[in-house]
Parts: C-alpha cells; structure tokens; sequence
C-alpha cells in the first residue's frame, strides 16, 4: 500500500513532500531536543557509566590495532632476517639492505649479535644496545619504551641460526615529547589521537607501574598487551553533564542546520521546470539572484554546521574581510560568496550576449543605448576597481602569504583562496566582457573598414578612460600599467566572442584563462605593496622597545613549566636527561614559535647546572646561582645588561620548582634581541617556525637595516655597510610631520627602496632605515608563474568538465584528430623538456651540496691536521674543538661507528640526533672502503645531506661528517625555484600551444571541412553549390574538381530528368494512343447502326437510340477516365508522408552550412515538432532559403520555431540586401527568377509544398536591412 502511494507521488509533488519533511523534522527536532536533555539530566550517571566504558573498550581497540602493526612488521622482519642471517645468504651488505628498506622508514629497527653487540641499525635507534639486554619483558612481549624525547611501542624477538642466538628490537613511535610549529614536524601523539576522538583530555602514563589518580573527576584504566600483562596507563577526564548537554545541543543545531540548507535545495528541482517556462531572462536573473542571496545568508547563519564539518577552511585567521557587507568572514565564506557571484554573472553574459548578438532590437533600443554608454562606461571602471579592491582585501587581510611559501602545491587553505580569487575574476571579466561586447554593439556595419576603425575606436576609448580614471584618483589602487594590461586582455577575447565565435565552448577556458592573469598580476602587485608596507613594520618594531613582549615570553615558559606535573617529576628521577627536558621546555614556548635567539636552563635543589638547551647564546644563556631564591614561587624577571652590548636586550628570569612546597630544583630561561640576531642564522631550518618579530612578510636576508645615533652609524643588519656618501640621503631626508619618509638608495650600483623613521631617545636622534633591493620589488615571472600555475589547473580541470558536459554534441572530426596530433606531438617533447631540464637543475643542487661539503670536510680535515704538526701535545678533544670555533663549520667525529665529539653537541646531547653513524654510509665507508660517502637524511619531513669522510690522526682512522642542517650551503637556483619557474614557463607554454594548435588545426581542416559540408549538401539534393576557396596545390585541384563534379551532376540531373520525361511521354503516347484505340471502335459502330436505324426508318429507333448512346457515353467516360490520367502524369508525383521531427531536420540543415561564410542561429524551446511530412522536401526547401540568403549577401540568419496553439510557426531572417519592390510579388511564381544561374522554381516549389500539408508561406518583410518569411504548418496534417 505504501509503495502505491509513493509511486503515485510524481513530478514536483515529491519534492514538495520532501521538503515539508525535512521541514517538519527541522521543528521536531528544535521540539524534542529540550526532553532528550532534561532525560539526559535525569538519567546522568548512567549515561556517564556507559560513555565511559564505552570510551575504554574504543581505546583499547585503537591501541590493539597499533598493537597488530607492529607485531606484524616484526614477523616479517624476522622471516626476512632468518633467510638474510642464514650462511648461504649471510652479508652485511644485504643486513644493512633489509634494515634499512624503505617500507621500515617508520620504525626503529635493531640487531644484536649474540654476544649483545649492536652489528646492524637503521637511522632511527630507539633503544641504546644496553638497555636491550638483558631482555626487560619475554621474547615477542610488546611494551612501551620511553627515551629521552619519545616513547616507543616495542617488542623484542630472537632469531636462532645454527646454534647461534640474534636478537632484534623493532619500535613503532607513539608518543612525541615535544612539539614544534615548523612546517617540517610530524606530530606523533597517542594520547592526542584519543583526545581528539572522544573531547576528552586523555594522559598516558607509559609505565606498568603508574597508579591511578585519586580523582573523582578522572577515570583510569590500565592498558594491556596481547599477553594480558599492564604496560601502561590511561586516564581521561569523565564526561560532565554541562558539556555532554552542551555537545548535544550543538549536534541539535547542526542536525536542523543540515535539514535547512537540504529542504532549501530541494526547491531547485521542484521549481526548475516552472523556472526554465519563464519568457523574460531578466526575471530569471532576479530570480536565480534572489534564491542564492537567501541562500547565502541561510548558511552564513549555519556557520556552526561548517566550523564542525570543515574547521580549516571556516578559520578566520586565514581570511576575513569586509567584502560582501560583511559576509565573507573565513576562506570558506569567500568560497559561497563568489561561487554564486559565478553562477549570476554567467547568467547575465549568457542572457545579454543573446541578446547583443541577435539582430533584434526593440524600438527603444536605439535610443537607450545611447543613454546606458556613459553609464556602462563607468560601471566597466569601477568594476576593475572593484576587483583590485577585493584583490587587495585578499593580500592585506589574509595570513596566508601566497608567495612567500616555498612549496609548489600549496596547502588547501591556499588552495581554496587561489580558487576563490579566480571564480571572482572569472565572475567579474564576464561582466566586463558584456559591456565590452556593448560597446561592440554600437559599430554594425558591413563595411570592413568601418568596422575594424569602430573597434580600434572602442579599444582607445576604454584606454583613454582608464588611463583618465587612474589619474583623477586621489589614491588610484592599480597603475595605469596594470589597467592597461587588463583593457587589452579583456578586449581580446571580447572581440573573438562578438566578431570570431560567440558559441565555442573554449570561450569560458580563455576567459579563465584572462581572469587567471589579471586577478595573478594584481595579487603579485598588492603583494609588493604589502612588502612595502611591512619595511613600515619593522622599523617601528625596531624603534619601540621590545622588552615588555620578550619579558612575556620569558614569564609565559617559567609559567608553564613550573605548573608541569611531568616536569616537576622529572626532578626525581634518577640519571634523567635534563638536556632533553630542557629542550621539551623550550619546544612548547613562543620563543620557538618566534624563532629567537634563546635559552633553558636547568638547576638542581643545589643550584647546580644539570640540563640546558640554548640557540645562539652561549654564556649569556647561564644564569649565576647567586640570583636563585628559591623563597618565590611566581617567576623572577629581570634584564641583564652588558656594557659591550649596548643595543641588546637581554631578558632572564628564573622559577623555584616545588613539589608539596618543597623546591626539587630551579628552571631559567633566557632571550635576547638585537639587530644581529633578528633573522634565523642562529636557528638550524629545522627548529625554525619561519616567523620573526619584526617582519614576517618578507625574508630577513633581503632586508638591510641601519640606525642611526647623532648622525652616526651605530647598528646594521644586512650584509652591506654603507659610506658616507650613502648614507647621507637617509639623514638628510624630507622627514613628513610623522617623522617618516621613503627614499632612494644606490648601493654597489643597486637601487633601494628604504623607509626611514627618525624619533628622539634620551635626547639622542634616533634614525631607523629598512631598505629593500628594488629590482625584488619589481613585478617577475617567477611570483607570477607560482600563482598561475596552481590557476591553470584550475582552468583546465574547468575545461575538461565542459568538454564532458558537451560530449554528446562533440564529434570526431578531422579538425579534431588533428589538434590531438598536435597537441600530443607538441605537450610531449614540451613535458619531457620540463622533466629533464628539472633533473638538471636537481642534479646541479645536489653537485653543489656535494661540493660545499666536500670543501668544509677538506677545511676541517686540513685545519685538524694542521694543529696535530705545531700542536702535538694538544687532546683530539681540544684540536676539535679549535677547529670548530675557528672555522665555524659544524661538524661530527666518529670513531668506529661511535660519535666521540660535535661541534653542535647540544643537538645530540637532547637526543634530536642520534649518535651513532648512519648505517649504510658506515657500510660503504668501513666494508667498501670508500674514501667519503653521501648519505641522505631527514628529521621528521627536513631532508638533509651528510658527507662522511675518512680520516687518519696519529695513525688512528676517524670519520668525519659535515652536514647542510648546520652548515647552510646557498644554492644558485634551488629545486623548488626549478619548479616554479619551469612547470610555470612551460604551463604557459602548453596554454599557448592549445591555442595555436586549435588555429592550426582549424586552417588546415578549413577545406576538409568545406568539401565534406559541400558533399552533405549534395547528398540532401542541393546541387547548386560551388566552392570558393583560397588554397593552392592538391587542395586546389580537389576543390576545382568537387566544383566541377557538382555542375556536372546538376547537368546530368537537368538532362537526366528531360530524358526521363521525353521518354515518359513516348511511352506514355504509346499507350494512351491504345487506350484510345478500345473505345473509339464501339463508338463508331454504336455511330453506325445509329445511322443505320435512323436510315431505315425502325420503329423501334427510340429503343435503339437510348442503347447506343449509352454505349457512346460509357466509351467517352472511359475516354475521361484516359484524360485525368494523362492529367495525373503531368503533375507533381505525390509526397511521402511520415512522421517527421521539425526541430531535427532544421538542426541538421543548418549543420550543412557550418562552414559557409554565415552564421546561422536556430532558435526554439520546444523539446520536438513532430508533424507528417516529406523530411526530403523540408530540408531541400530550408537548404533553398538558406542558399538564397548566402546569393543575397547575408551574413547571418535568424530561424525561430514557436508553436502557436495547434501550428508551428517558423520565421526565417536574414540581413541580405533583400528583395527589390517589383518583385516581390512574383517571386512565387513559377519560372521567376533575379539570379543569371537558375530555374526559379526554388519558392514556388517551397510554396506549393507547404500549401499541400494545409499550411501557408508568406513574405513578412523585405527591405535593404533584411528579409524575413514565415512559415506556417498545422500539427495534425491529414494524410
């Protein structure tokens, strides 16, 4: 029953009925929510009991599934080590081989020989040999281990081999102890990753002998391996009543937001049929324009369904702008506002292109258009000022720093604001185009001349505004340049719509494709602008002082490191690496984040050094004991002054760590700043977030900064110092009333732009200068192809989407298969190119790495042997120690495969690093005998290169190891530059080789295409065709020669049907002469014995009489019946009549004439026109009118089909030089004709034929402007 009832249910009604249930589950749920929480409330402690249970039997799940990683992992290693370690395959190559595949990257894998003696590692050793054995759990046990800086799921395994027994160790990472906000740290976190499933703060205790917390509000469950034994520890806040109703009233609202925005959708389909029944485009527009400005507020009012289903892209932080009233608060808000600014804009080109391009033209409009050219002139200026304006908004409002990232695929919240600034010049360039296309509109001529002088008139005219409008700007956004750019752009796909072809398809790509340059060159503009802007930034960051701001970062980590339960703790363990806790200190500050140059320290209760962590401050970083008190318990603040450095804040401070009021030890951090140190030198790339304090626009290393005291040079930061004469610009400059000025500087024959602040300190003029080199500045492919890269796959994946949607109506055409040909013979070698010429470039890197190490490794070594000759009573200790500090190149030596000293030990004391050789650099280096091996690293996503080099020192072998983490090598032309610059020069290079191609393409099939529309036309009956066209060689001959077949055909035709006809009327004699024959015999013998009667006078003569004249008048009607046949063979054979779809056979008429040169628009909204008819006599009587409107110079035909009540209507329009006034009455007529060549019996034929299925054709007009005819055909046409 229900099935009927649905099934029943059809057309709009069950949309309608679709969304009055979503509307009513929209009430409903705002209804019932308020008893689900107050049953909720009510049954509390049970709701609690199952989500708690509910959240450890998921944990421990979760953990089971790491759990049958790892064991797995371990069983294939071990498999792979029993056939490795076996005597028949036993090597250490293929060892080292196997530990170190690609596929074990994440895990830490060691084997011990079974003396316990580490002979094989990966680059990740988790656990140190000692520590393996004796063996803490069973073989194939799995447990947690905890080094200094991460905690590891492990296990432990043995492997038997002729008696002998090996063991391994495999370790999965689960828990990171520090965190970094670099792009280059992957964060690992068990306890996070349950924190994030369940809203709930998770802590793991990673210890089989943590107990639980006495808390009420905490749950602890103890964590179990496969073997049933306590590893560990979990605890996790239960769930409050306040937050779980909370939680519930969200998912409340998000549920009705999603049942809102659905029912809303739902109209599209239930209205669309009534929607596309609307006459006027106009009303669709404020239509379409109304839904989606209801739309957008609709979700801009469900902004908490988005924040939960997309946080990235709904975060404020990236973008936030006034734009659209207001509207655009987050990328994802951006994205609707301008998608549906897309879809209307796309609308109105499409309605207005319509109408622009047909040649009708309201009464009104000549005089309206003349009044809506000053308007439209201004709208066509203000809305490229709009669109910089919103470009700007872009730039300046936005976190995200479009050029500045390094990556060539940026992240997707860059990726949604490039799409989103694209769809926004798209939507604004079709705006552009329509009044373009306006403009157009006013030069109709058919002069060629005039009409190339009226479209260099309307490009001047534009330029001539722009260039007035940018002047008359009190603050113009964009230079003339740059509008000038634009006009063009835009005028030159408006001239390949309005003049070339106004219906192809590709017309949107190469809109795309303008929009993309345009909107990319105003981002690359505004974003100098912004790098301007921020030499502002930093001076006045210099100028005020930044000791409130450091002295926060300093009180925020005592803060929050003496409040650490962990770190407390930690002071009471036993041999604790204090290194690394110094180091997980400093990770979770904002002096990490800020990239300072900075410092932890660790004391005992005895205030003795234990553990430090310090970046570029050496001595400075240690705070004297005599300052710790441990009487406080909130951080000591206070400012180190050092008389040598007079222009340098130095922040420490200290905080006692108590547990149960009792101080365990004191922990001490320190930052400086000064002008030295404000870029990221004293930061490795690898523990830099990339952002500074001063400026985080532009790269420090581009920047020079120098200020000034009384006139004199005090303090520079950059890599120039200037003379006298340079600076005398910078002192002497016109200082505004803000004190501020922005002037020139030639330095080393370059020119910078510098900003300059002077202010006065203690009765000292203080003057700050930030330049930066000007040619940076300059607009450059590079900024430019980085963007548009990331826009054309944009475009091209538009493109394809269109192609798709239009694959019904495409055809494989030569023209087609010969643009793929090209396409495939240019875009491969193009590709291939761009992937050599980019291994080239990554090959010439590496070689540079290569040789930059090599070079530092050759100093180390020369300066170490150096000290060994004059200094042989020096420790290896100390000459290493010599070498680094003199030198300034860090490095590593090894003993074996032990490290014995760095010059960054630091690094390696935290654990960062691990000390031990890479194993297959030891491998080539120790087995091979290689003299200095290569080996590439990474921490986390950082990739680094190390050479490692074999050295003798009083006849001892060492290694030594120069590393590009520490030493930075600067690369001419680095692998991300290679790509941007190559994938975006040979991006545009494909581009440009679409658009030739397709011209190619088209040129060369031209003649193809004429002669197979030429061949259709002959196959649909028209033979009065002939070929013009302007080519030599074969192409010529074969056009001469289908010109020749086709008048010879139509001679054939003309000869063929006169002998058809001379020999149907011989025959036709024939046997209308024997037809004759039969009954003139009985009426000459009725004659006869009429006469014969008559004669002789019979009485019966009347009887006689009345028979034979009814003899004679059956003959003569048999004579009759002779004449209308005779009649019958003279006219017209009979039409064959079927059904026959108008529409159809109009569509594929005008398709004969594809490549003639006249446009032909096909105009109609019935879906089909089916009536009985001769479809041969259609197309040959449409393929007449269409013939006759090329003869009459027309460049462009109108044909419309309407159904009027129970009639089709058809109207046929051209703008010929139409038909004189003396003959417009004749052309109907049968042998009537104005053209040298013909028969005229074209219109008279067409005539007749639509008059015998009932209908009518009629000349409606005819002037020196056009001619129009109408058509008239009833739908029920009798047979």
């Amino acid at each position: 029953m229900n099935i009927k009832i649905i099934k029943n249910i059809k057309g709009n009604k069950k949309y309608l009925y679709t969304i009055f249930l979503f509307i009513a589950l929209f009430f409903l749920t705002g209804l019932i929510t308020p008893f689900i929480l107050k049953n909720f409330s009510n049954n509390w402690n049970e709701k609690v009991s199952d989500k708690i249970v509910e959240i450890e039997n998921t944990s421990n799940k979760i953990f089971y599934l790491k759990e049958q990683k790892l064991f797995y992992t371990t069983l294939q290693i071990k498999n792979e080590l029993l056939e490795t370690l076996s005597p028949k395959n036993r090597s250490y190559a293929n060892l080292i081989k196997l530990i170190n595949a690609e596929n074990f990257n994440n895990y830490s894998i060691e084997v011990l020989a079974p003396n316990g003696k580490l002979i094989a590692w990966n680059k990740s050793i988790a656990i140190p040999p000692d520590n393996i054995l004796p063996l803490s759990y069973p073989a194939r046990h799995i447990y947690f281990y905890e080094s200094d800086l991460i905690t590891y799921l492990t296990v432990t395994d043995t492997i038997l081999v002729e008696n002998e027994q090996f063991y391994f160790a495999v370790s999965l990472p689960i828990e990171k102890k520090y965190k970094l906000n670099t792009s280059y740290y992957i964060p690992v976190s068990f306890s996070d990753e349950l924190t994030n499933k369940f809203n709930v703060d998770f802590n793991i205790y990673y210890s089989p002998f943590a107990e639980k917390e006495r808390n009420n509000l905490i749950y602890s469950f103890a964590l179990l391996n496969t073997n049933g034994e306590k590893i560990a520890l979990v605890s996790f806040n239960k769930p409050l009543l306040e937050n779980s109703l909370n939680e519930i009233s969200i998912y409340s609202s998000l549920i009705q937001s999603l049942l809102l925005i659905i029912s809303y959708l739902l109209l599209v389909p239930a209205y669309i049929n009534e929607y596309k029944k609307l006459k006027f485009n106009s009303l669709k527009i404020l239509i379409l324009t109304l839904y989606f400005l209801i739309f957008r507020i609709l979700l801009f009012s469900s902004k908490d369904f988005f924040d939960f289903l997309i946080p990235d892209f709904t975060n404020p932080a990236y973008f936030s702008s006034k734009f659209a009233f207001g509207l655009v608060k987050s990328p994802f808000d951006f994205f609707i506002t301008v998608l549906f600014t897309l879809i209307i804009s796309i609308k109105i080109y499409r309605s207005c292109k319509r109408f622009l391009l047909e040649n009708k033209e309201p009464k009104y409009w000549k005089y309206l258009k003349f009044i809506l050219t000053p308007f439209l002139l201004m709208l066509f200026l203000y809305l490229i000022r709009g669109l910089n304006a919103s470009v700007k908004s872009v730039i300046f409002d936005s976190t995200l720093r479009y050029f500045k990232e390094t990556d060539l695929i940026p992240n997707l919240s860059n990726l949604l604001m490039n799409l989103n600034v694209l769809m926004l010049g798209v939507s604004i360039v079709f705006v552009l185009i329509i009044i373009s296309l306006f403009f157009f509109s006013l030069y109709k001529t058919e002069n060629k001349k005039k009409l190339i002088g009226g479209i260099f008139t309307v490009f001047a005219l534009l330029q001539i505004c722009g260039y007035f409008f940018i002047k008359l700007q009190p603050h113009p956004l964009i230079t003339f340049a740059l509008i000038f750019i634009i006009i063009t752009l835009l005028f030159i796909v408006s001239v390949r719509i309005y003049y070339l072809n106004s219906n192809s398809i590709y017309n949107y790509f190469f809109v795309t494709i303008i929009a993309s340059i345009i909107v990319v060159s105003q981002m690359n503009y505004f974003n100098l602008d912004l790098e301007k802007e921020s030499l502002k930034t930093t001076a006045l960051e210099i100028n005020r002082s930044n000791n409130n701001l450091l002295e926060f970062f300093v009180n925020e980590l005592l803060m929050d490191a003496s409040g650490n339960g962990n770190v407390k703790s930690s002071f009471l363990i036993q041999n604790k690496n204090y290194n690394a806790l110094a180091f997980q200190i400093w990770s979770g500050s904002s002096l990490q984040k800020e990239s300072l140059p900075s410092a932890v320290v660790i004391f005992n209760k005895d205030k003795e050094l234990i553990g430090s962590f310090d970046l570029g401050l050496a001595q400075d970083a240690i705070l004297d004991k005599k300052y710790l008190i441990e009487d406080y318990t909130r951080p000591q603040i206070f400012e180190l002054i050092d008389p040598e450095l007079p222009n340098t804040s130095i922040i420490t401070g200290y905080v006692p760590v108590k547990l149960n009021d009792i101080t365990v030890g004191f922990i001490s951090s320190t930052v400086k700043f000064d002008l030295k140190n404000i870029g990221l030198q004293t930061v490795p790339n690898f523990l830099s977030s990339n952002i500074n304090i001063v400026n985080s626009v532009i790269n420090l290393d581009r920047i020079q900064i120098f200020i000034f005291e009384n006139s004199k040079v005090t303090q520079i930061f950059g890599n120039l110092y200037p003379s006298l004469d340079q600076v005398k610009p910078i002192i002497n400059a016109q200082f505004s009333e803000y004190n501020e000025a922005w002037i020139y500087l030639n330095l080393n024959s370059e020119k910078y732009l510098t900003y300059v602040l002077k202010s006065q300190v203690d009765n000292i003029d203080k003057i700050i200068s930030v330049s930066v080199l000007e040619k940076d500045l300059s607009w450059n492919l590079y900024n430019f192809f980085k963007l548009f890269i990331v826009q054309s796959i944009f475009s091209i994946i538009f493109l394809i989407i269109l192609i798709l949607l239009n694959i019904k109506h495409a055809r494989f055409t030569f023209r087609t298969q010969l643009l793929i040909a090209f396409l495939i013979i240019s875009i491969i070698p193009v590709v291939l190119l761009a992937i050599y010429n980019r291994s080239v470039v990554e090959e010439k890197s590496i070689v540079a790495v290569s040789q930059g190490l090599n070079e530092r490794s050759k100093y180390v070594e020369d300066h170490i042997n150096s000290q060994i000759t004059k200094h042989s009573d020096r420790t290896l200790q100390l000459i290493f120690e010599n070498a680094a500090k003199e030198l300034g190149i860090s490095f590593s030596v090894f003993k074996g495969s032990d490290q014995i000293f760095s010059s960054k030990q630091q690094f390696y004391d935290t654990k960062i690093f691990i000390t031990k050789i890479a194993p297959i650099a030891f491998y080539y280096l120790n087995y091979l005998n290689y003299r200095k091996y290569i080996d590439e690293d990474n921490l986390d996503n950082f990739k680094y290169q190390t050479l490692y080099k074999k050295i003798t020192l009083n006849g001892e072998n060492f290694i030594i190891s120069v590393n590009n983490a520490f030493n930075k090598i600067t690369v001419p032309f680095s692998v991300i530059d290679a790509d941007v610059f190559l994938f975006g020069m040979y991006s545009f290079a494909v581009i440009l080789i679409i658009l030739f191609s397709t011209i190619i393409a088209n040129r060369i099939s031209y003649p193809i295409r004429k002669l197979t529309g030429a061949a259709k036309s002959i196959g649909q009956g028209d033979f009065d065709i002939s070929l013009d066209v302007n080519e030599r060689g074969e192409i010529k001959e074969l056009v001469d020669g289908f010109n020749t077949m086709a008048r010879e055909i139509q001679r054939n035709q003309i000869n063929l049907a006169e002998l058809e006809r001379e020999n149907a009327w011989k025959e036709m004699a024939k046997q209308v002469a024997h037809e004759v024959k039969n009954p003139l015999t009985p009426m000459k013998l009725a004659v006869q014995q009429l006469l014969i009667a008559f004669d002789d006078k019979k009485k019966n003569f009347g009887s006689t009489l009345k028979k034979l004249s009814t003899t004679i008048l059956n003959q003569i009607e048999n004579l009759n019946i002779i004449a209308s046949e005779f009649s019958n063979f003279a006219r017209m054979p009979l039409f064959k009549l079927e059904k026959t779809n108008l529409k159809e056979e109009i569509s594929k008429t005008s398709d004969l004439f594809l490549d003639e040169n006249i446009k032909i628009e096909f105009n109609t909204e019935l879906n089909e026109a089916t009536i009985n008819a001769d479809a041969t006599q259609l197309r040959r009587m449409m393929i007449n009118f269409i013939r006759n409107s090329i003869q009459a110079e027309s460049k462009k035909i109108i044909i419309n089909l309407s159904q009027v009540r129970k009639e089709y209507q058809i109207s046929i329009e051209d703008n010929g030089k139409g038909i004189p006034p003396n003959d417009r009455e004749k052309i109907f007529n049968s042998n009537f004709t104005t053209k040298e060549k013909g028969m005229g019996l074209g219109l008279f034929l067409a005539k007749r034929y639509i008059e015998s299925l009932e209908g009518n054709l009629s000349l409606v007009k005819s002037s020196r402007n056009g001619t129009t005819f109408k058509i008239i055909i009833p739908i029920d046409i009798k047979d």
